[in-house]
């Protein structure tokens, strides 16, 4: 028997492996837009554009493709309807301007006719106080007439 010493051989070692997780991938984030939107400009298009907003950060975790789907479909939402958002608030302006500005013509024309109204009153008024100091002149030219024919005869 022999009581020889093997000599150890080393044993290969595997390099150490480092498992890296990729950071979560870029999707943006559509929420505060779609509210915004919703709130402000069109709330038809801001509420579906906000559900897919939900849904796109809800897919980022287990599917990205479909996430950054859904996230560019609430963009295309959000910007429609801001400008949606922006036209409707440019005709109410126009039409409440155009409002106002008839509305004060009319007003303006009222107060003329009240005017008008009044001016014809008080000429009325005079005129008829005028028709009563005539008929006071007429009858004392009545008198005069009837005292002169009664003279002359």
């Amino acid at each position: 028997m022999s009581n020889q010493v093997q000599p150890m051989m080393a044993q290969p070692q595997q390099p150490a492996t480092m498992t890296v997780q990729a950071p979560p991938p870029d999707v943006p984030n559509r929420v505060c837009a779609s509210v915004i939107n919703m709130l402000l400009c069109c709330p038809p298009l801001g509420l579906v554009a906000l559900i897919f907003a939900c849904q796109a950060n809800s897919a980022k975790s287990y599917n990205v493709m479909e996430a950054r789907s859904k996230a560019d479909t609430a963009k295309t939402l959000n910007i429609v309807g801001f400008i949606l958002g922006i036209l409707a608030w440019i005709a109410v302006g126009i039409y409440l301007f155009v409002f106002f500005y008839f509305l004060a013509g009319v007003l303006n024309a009222y107060g003329n006719v009240l005017t008008t109204i009044g001016e014809v009153s008080n000429s009325l008024d005079e005129l008829s106080e005028l028709g009563n100091s005539t008929s006071m002149l007429g009858n004392l030219d009545l008198d005069i007439a009837s005292n002169l024919t009664s003279i002359i005869n």
